[in-house]
């Protein structure tokens, strides 16, 4: 989000929640900006190494003219090793 110009409002992240070969953990985000630096965090989320979904996606205007905030739920998810299994 930093990089790509995005001010960070609230990076909170949840309780992993296990599944039945992964887990999951929820972060709520809400972050400001223009449209161009939401697409390049988007884009930027589906190049990382490990799989993060964005969920809830919520774009509102701002009251500072071409700026716009999102709320929104990233997941992030990873196996779990034989032993949490």
């Amino acid at each position: 989000a930093l990089a790509s110009g995005l001010e960070i409002k609230l990076f909170k992240p949840g309780n992993e929640s296990e599944k039945e070969f992964y887990a999951e953990k929820p972060i709520d985000l809400v972050m400001h900006g223009d449209f161009h630096q939401f697409a390049a965090f988007a884009s930027e989320v589906a190049a990382l190494p490990r799989i993060v979904t964005l969920h809830n996606i919520n774009l509102l205007p701002a009251k500072d003219g071409g700026k716009m905030t999102m709320n929104a739920s990233a997941k992030t998810y990873r196996y779990l090793d034989h032993d949490e299994e």
